[in-house]
Formats: C-alpha cells, structure tokens, sequence
C-alpha cells in the first residue's frame, strides 16, 4: 500500500521513508524517470458495452458529475442510451481518456474493481480532490457478462527505487487504468538470464 501511494503521489526526487510494522525495518523511496509510453493495456468490460476503441489514454483518476449524467455504450451522442444515469455529486472513476467517432474526447467509466460501464463527456464531471479514495465511496452498478479488450494505449510509468541498510532495488512500473501501478516484467539478456532483483520480504506482504 505504501508503495502504490507513493508512485501515485510524490514527484519525481521526492525522498519518502516508511518503516514496516511487522519487521521494522526502515525503507527509503524515491521515484523518478516519470513519462508517457506506449504499451499494450487490457480493459475488462461489461458486455452492454461496445468493443473498446483502437487507443485510449491512461488516466486513472476520480471525477465527481455536475449533474445526472447518461452513460453511453460508446463514445458518441447518438448511441444507444443503455448504461442508466449516474445521479448528480457522486465519485465516479474514470479509466481513461478516448476519441469518440466524431473526434471529440470521452472518458471511460468503470467501476471501483475497473471494469468499464460506459462512457462521459468530460464537461459532466469535474475532479475530486484526491485519487485516494475508498473503494465503496466509487459508484458502481452491476453489470452483465464481462469482456476483455487488448489495445495501445499512452501510460504514465515510474522508476521506484528503495534502499535500507541491507539491500537497494530499482523497479520499473506503469498504471493499469484501474489505477494500480504494476511491476514491469524483468528484463531477460541474450543468454536467457533474468536480471530481475529478488524481492525482500516487506515488498512481497505488503506491495
């Protein structure tokens, strides 16, 4: 939990040190080498909702709506009105930014365990104070059989480095749009050996 917090909200250079309550022991963090990649994100989704478009950005975040707000399928005026409302004031998490098919932008809507539901425009929302916000504050509806879509996608990814006095690491990670930073896969050389750093004990209980 620690390390997810601090990739979500310190900036580049920020030092933050931290102590296990199980082991005690003093962990030292810093991220840097924060930018926008591309890569390949999967989203799940209901069934009520339309295919997911070729791209989308990644930008995990909670917004709150100005008003009843209408989900749609996809992202268009003129499609189908099939998602329901979302009353006026409630948190809603958005997954992602996407071009709708008349080249305007539409935010994807999800649930607090980011499944997509639908779709907004961005002027029925505004943003909530923090991104850190309990799950069963999110609003969410249940929906129908879920699907899952792979396409690119520009994501926010972050170098996490930690130290102690017995051991440093460096690890590289970029936010799914649910909005959990994940762990880059390791690095494999041309002989085939992983240069993948065994994780300590804390990281693997408490990551």
């Amino acid at each position: 939990q620690k390390v997810q917090s601090v990739l979500e909200s310190n900036s580049d250079g920020d030092s933050v040190r931290w102590v296990s309550r199980e082991t005690g022991t003093e962990v030292n963090f810093v991220v840097h080498e924060t930018m926008q990649e591309q890569r390949l994100v999967t989203v799940a989704r209901g069934e009520e909702v339309g295919r997911m478009p070729d791209s989308m950005v990644v930008e995990p975040a909670i917004y709150v709506t100005q008003e009843s707000v209408t989900l749609r399928p996809t992202p268009s005026k003129t499609s189908a009105v099939g998602g329901g409302n979302v009353p006026s004031g409630e948190k809603v998490k958005v997954l992602g930014r996407v071009t709708g098919v008349a080249g305007d932008s539409w935010l994807l809507i999800g649930g607090p365990d980011g499944t997509a539901f639908g779709y907004l425009e961005p002027w029925q929302v505004k943003p909530h104070t923090t991104n850190l916000v309990h799950p069963r504050e999110i609003y969410s509806r249940s929906t129908g059989s879920r699907m899952r879509d792979s396409l690119p996608a520009s994501v926010t990814c972050r170098t996490i480095s930690y130290e102690t006095n017995e051991f440093e690491n460096v690890m590289r990670t970029c936010r799914e749009p649910g909005g959990r930073w994940i762990a880059e896969p390791p690095q494999v050389d041309a002989n085939g050996r992983c240069g993948a750093q065994p994780q300590p004990p804390f990281m693997l209980r408490e990551f």
